[in-house]
């Protein structure tokens, strides 16, 4: 890899209002970080000139065509506003730095490139540079800050993306255009486009769809928009009063809208987001959040309530009591003229809705709002029962019964863990702000707000306030499903944080029935509700006690990670199950599961989690999940969950609970969640919001969780994601560690608390535990002699790539990033794999960038699979517990950045019909069941030259043993050019075998004559020699859709007849292409048809053909010899 080094970077700034071309040039020494930019402002067209010249700061750009840029501006908010959505974006254009000799240069404005509405203030740019890798280490430039004269962004129209509106911040009664560029979009070859929109009514800026326009699927011309040239569809609205038939006394501050095809099957809405233009609202009052948002609020009885207005300007105003449509006025509650309005009402009643009407006068026109209030009694104590549990407590004793607690903190102690005494110790204490009553609103109480929804206080603290929450429900229907909320201070709707099943109503309508059968809706409320439901029949399970044969050596795992969603076509948890054989048979006997509890929508990785104690509805029921489960510990597979506790996102009770919504972040004395990330100090790494993991109830939380997860699913552990953020109230390491990656006791004690706690509570289970942690390696070392395994990252993977690509230029040493002992480790916990989810596929990279690969097919694809097997067959035979990432073993090549980086990808099981990917296959099998079947790490490896970091010339070679006489030599040849000779270190002469994945290969015998003999390899060519005989698995997927039947056959042994075993996802119905020779079939061949129904063969003995029996009818199918 060629190392460039940041020098300096060039800002030229073409000034749009002066006659002159100004050019600023910003001199970049690896210090200052605030570089100056003269007289721009955020409206003028910039150059950025990055020049690859050595100086001081390490920065990579692999000479690649193009790096990109990551940027944000500094406004009123505070700095790195308004940056992109996501950090790691290389195929979109405006974030391409494109390179021009020895230089890489963009020009853009400001405002256009972040999609800056017009009004809005900006002081400075922030932006970074990154390569291909997506940042981290020399991946990426420090921040950097461009200072800016401070201007409002000026335009005559809104660039959002591919969508123009004009004019830029239309009124409610002018003419607007809105036109879409479809290019790059899910709609660009839709030959016909729709305008789905809303306008926001509620507050200034709003993206709501208060009053919307737009009939979803349906090709009845509402919103349909016009092709006015090629790619680009246009739709002009006379005026918003007219399209949205708005009256003159309702408000509208903002224009949300998202386009679609007829049928409604596809959308362009920003990646979820909509889009958005602010309205000129002209005049308006505003009412406080309180009465916005809320219909009936409630008040305390005899206590007077402070109604509270904000207008444009001033203006007559009047208060009235109402009937309840508000078209009468009973009464006059007050009146005058001004601006703003502060008005006391009292009620003395409770359970009583009255009505209100306020009234603003701007000569011109007048706007009216309403509102309700209903008044509530003094909260009931009555000591929480015994033995209850945050969350549903169902009555065993009566099936008509439940008891729901809920937890509102006020007092907190916070609690680090002393690593070295396993002994925690006080921190401090916190208070939270009281809340005053919560109802209990649900199916059951018809969602009615009353004394009787009240729920009774359980705990008081020492000052007279409630903390603990509770009510039990009765005569509800055995069986039956409710839905429920919490309504806290009579103005936040909230689900129970421990739901384990909740009902969404924006995204479970997008779950069909095949998926999710007879999905509860959620038509009382506009917010996430939980479900809960009595004597819900228990999951059968058949595996009751899992016993995984590598529960003590977990350095033997064979992991494979996966993501459901796109893991098969159907993207669900039966469908995946459907798949467990192959992964058996691959030799896999763990499986990663990517997140699976509750996140925001449907279509995700998971890691923006929202419920942790349901699972998400997207993939199916919890009892499919279930099932998954015991089928892969039916066929000896443990799994483990992807675990997020470093972060929740915004739909998280616990944080909306105890949110600062001027700040849009959790408030500062949330018991869960810091206010602002604290370990790290990027903005790439500022997810959702920061769990606080010295909180008491941070610490409970997290405990019930996981033995949640062990005991209800028997999941076998837990992959713990970005572990690294779990901190006291701290920065972690200096300046130029913005990830946190220095050495920290603190956080090293709050883990092992965690887990220490985890093995305690699920004993004698010893859960499966991995950590993606990525710090120091004395860290990382010292967390994996707590048996904790350690992901490896993007280090070891960009080794592996660049052994791939076969430059001698490039660092390949696979010892100092592979190897358990390379990193402190006494015990052999790193996980150091190839792929992950969250790396670039090597298949992609050996196809775009490794050398000497041929120009046409099928030379290309066999060369890229013959440069996997290479790097495979090391990296898989390397000690400690080995992970392959999803379609891996098939040479997978589509780049992770397809369709966005976390967007879906398509699936290529055809793939494995193809002979060169085939063999990938077979290899990467044949080793898995090596290392699940025998100890090959008894005796120390002898790692050979694995760790030369140069000469690709050069063989590597590493030999494996057991230390009962079964030896395996693993040799190959990294020169793309020349063939190799290599000394293997035979240690015994005699009889050897061969595998590499090729059936003409595989298995066959050679003769050494001598310890010192030589062994030719072709160029890219790997070959695994072991002294011993071992069956491998000759597997192809015959259906053409990749959801049929696959056969695997063994390899001869000595006095047993060879058999055949034929397993099918779906019921077979068509010809083998088989081996090469005819089989003989004897009794007893099992044969897996119809999605798991097993029947059998019975005596049955041809030869050429096969008889198949599924369940209905008995018919012969032919081998093709």
């Amino acid at each position: 890899m060629k190392k460039l080094l940041l020098w300096s970077i060039i800002v030229q700034l073409c000034m749009l209002r002066i006659v002159a071309q100004e050019t600023f040039t910003i001199n970049y020494n690896g210090g200052e970080q605030n570089l100056t930019a003269s007289s721009a402002t955020v409206n003028d067209e910039i150059t950025l000139v990055f020049t690859d010249v050595d100086a001081v700061n390490n920065f990579y750009t692999d000479g690649q065509e193009a790096i990109y840029i990551y940027a944000g501006v500094e406004t009123d908010a505070g700095t790195w506003q308004h940056t992109f959505s996501t950090f790691c974006v290389t195929d979109n254009a405006k974030r391409t730095v494109t390179k021009e000799g020895n230089s890489y240069k963009t020009t853009f404005k400001i405002s256009e490139l972040l999609e800056l509405n017009s009004g809005l203030n900006v002081k400075s740019f922030q932006f970074k540079y990154y390569n291909q890798y997506c940042g981290g280490g020399n991946n990426e430039t420090a921040n950097l800050s461009v200072d800016l004269v401070d201007a409002e962004v000026e335009s005559d129209n809104t660039i959002i993306g591919n969508v123009k509106v004009t004019p830029a911040k239309p009124t409610r009664d002018e003419l607007i255009t809105i036109e879409l560029d479809v290019t790059g979009t899910p709609l660009e070859n839709a030959s016909t486009v729709y305008f789905h929109s809303g306008v926001g009514t509620d507050e200034i800026g709003s993206t709501a769809f208060t009053v919307s326009k737009g009939n979803w699927g349906q090709d009845d011309g509402v919103g349909k928009m016009t092709n006015t040239s090629g790619t680009i569809w246009k739709i002009t609205l006379n005026s918003i009063n007219d399209y949205y038939n708005l009256q003159n006394s309702e408000d509208a501050f903002g224009l949300n809208f998202l386009f679609r095809n007829t049928e409604g099957s596809l959308k362009e809405d920003r990646n979820g987001g909509n889009y958005h233009v602010d309205l000129d609202p002209g005049n308006y009052f505003l009412l406080n959040d309180d009465l916005a948002s809320n219909s009936p609020f409630l008040v305390e009885k005899d206590k007077p309530y402070t109604v509270t207005t904000e207008a444009s300007g001033t203006a007559n105003w009047t208060v009235y009591e109402t009937n309840e449509d508000y078209t009468n006025n009973k009464s006059t509650i007050a009146s005058g003229t001004g601006q703003n309005i502060r008005q006391n009402i009292t009620l003395t009643d409770v359970d009583i809705v009255h009505y209100y009407k306020i009234v603003y006068d701007f000569g011109s026109e007048q706007k009216v709002k309403t509102f309700s209030l209903q008044g509530y009694s003094s909260v009931v104590f009555e000591a929480l029962p015994d033995n209850m549990e945050y969350g549903v407590n169902y009555n065993t004793a009566d099936k008509t019964k439940a008891t729901i607690v809920f937890h509102t903190p006020i007092n907190t102690t916070y609690y680090g863990f002393n690593k070295d005494t396993n002994v925690r110790y006080e921190l401090g204490k916190g208070t939270t702000q009281t809340k005053k009553t919560v109802h209990l609103l649900g199916d059951f109480n018809n969602w009615k707000i009353s004394s009787q929804s009240m729920m009774k206080c359980g705990k008081k603290t020492n000052t007279g306030d409630c903390e603990v929450w509770w009510q039990e429900l009765t005569e509800l229907e055995e069986g039956k499903e409710y839905v429920y909320q919490f309504l806290v201070d009579g103005n936040l709707n909230i689900a129970d944080p421990y739901a384990t099943k909740v009902s969404d109503p924006w995204n479970d309508q997008y779950i069909n029935e095949t998926i999710y059968p007879s999905l509860i809706s959620n038509p009382n409320t506009n917010h996430i509700a939980a479900v809960l439901q009595t004597n819900k029949s228990d999951y059968n399970w058949q595996v009751p006690n899992f016993e995984f044969i590598h529960n003590n050596r977990h350095d033997r795992l064979n992991i494979y990670e996966l993501h459901f969603r796109d893991f098969t076509a159907e993207g669900t948890y039966k469908a995946a199950t459907a798949k467990l054989d192959y992964l058996k048979e691959m030799g896999i006997n763990t499986i990663h599961v990517m997140p699976v509890s509750e996140f925001e929508g449907n279509d995700s990785w998971g890691y923006n989690p929202s419920f942790y104690f349901a699972a998400d509805k997207a993939y199916g029921t919890e009892n499919d999940l279930k099932e998954f489960i015991d089928e892969a510990h039916k066929r000896g597979i443990a799994v483990i969950n992807d675990m997020v506790l470093n972060h929740a996102f915004g739909q998280n009770s616990m944080a909306r609970l105890y949110w600062d919504e001027l700040k849009n972040k959790p408030t500062a004395d949330n018991p869960w969640f810091f206010a602002d990330h604290w370990a790290v100090s990027t903005p790439d790494g500022y997810w959702g919001s920061d769990f606080n993991h010295t909180s008491e109830h941070t610490q409970k939380l997290v405990d019930d969780i996981l033995v949640y997860w062990m005991n209800e699913f028997k999941f076998d552990g837990f992959r713990f994601d970005f572990t690294k953020g779990f901190s006291h109230m701290e920065k972690i390491g200096g300046d130029g560690d913005v990830w946190a990656s220095s050495y920290n006791a603190n956080r090293i004690g709050l883990l092992e608390r965690m887990v220490t706690n985890m093995r305690t509570n699920v004993a004698p289970k010893n859960p499966i535990v991995v950590f993606e942690h990525l710090a120091q390696s004395n860290e990382n070392a010292e967390l994996a002699t707590l048996g904790i395994l350690q992901w490896s990252g993007s280090t070891h993977h960009k080794q592996i790539e660049n052994f791939s690509k076969g430059y001698s230029s490039d660092n390949i040493d696979l010892y100092s990033s592979g190897i358990y002992t390379a990193q402190g480790f006494n015990n052999a916990n790193w996980m150091s794999y190839m792929e992950s989810h969250d790396e670039e596929r090597q298949g992609y990279a050996i196809l775009e960038y490794a050398n000497n690969i041929p120009s046409t097919e099928p030379d290309k694809t066999s060369f890229a699979v013959d440069r996997l097997k290479l790097a495979s067959a090391f990296n898989l035979f390397f000690p400690g517990p080995r992970m392959i990432w999803m379609w891996e073993e098939m040479g997978y090549d589509i780049s992770i950045n397809y369709n966005g980086r976390t967007g879906r990808k398509p699936q290529h099981w055809e793939y494995l019909k193809d002979t060169n990917r085939a063999e990938l296959h077979r290899l990467m099998s044949f080793i898995l069941n090596l290392r699940d079947t025998y100890d090959l790490y008894a005796i120390t490896p002898d790692y050979g030259n694995i760790g030369d970091s140069g000469n690709i010339n050069s063989p590597r070679k590493m030999i494996l043993n057991d230390g009962n006489g079964k030896i395996v030599i693993v040799i190959g040849n990294p020169d793309t050019e020349n063939g190799q000779n290599v000394a293997p270190g035979y240690y015994y002469t005699g009889t050897w075998y061969k595998y590499n994945g090729d059936t003409a290969v595989d298995g066959s015998s050679f003769t050494v004559n001598n310890k010192t003999d030589t062994y030719y390899l072709q160029p890219n060519e790997v070959m695994i020699l072991t002294n011993f005989q071992e069956t491998t698995n000759n597997t192809f997927q015959l259906a053409e859709d990749g959801t049929g039947c696959r056969w695997s056959k063994g390899l001869p042994k000595s006095g047993n007849t060879d058999t055949l075993i034929v397993a099918c996802d779906t019921v077979f119905d068509q010809d083998f292409d088989g081996p090469q020779s005819s089989l003989e079939i004897k009794s007893g061949v099992e044969f897996k048809l119809d999605k798991g129904r097993f029947f059998r063969t019975g005596d049955v003995k041809v030869s050429g053909s096969l008889f198949l029996d599924d369940g209905s009818e008995f018919r012969q199918e032919t081998i093709n010899p």
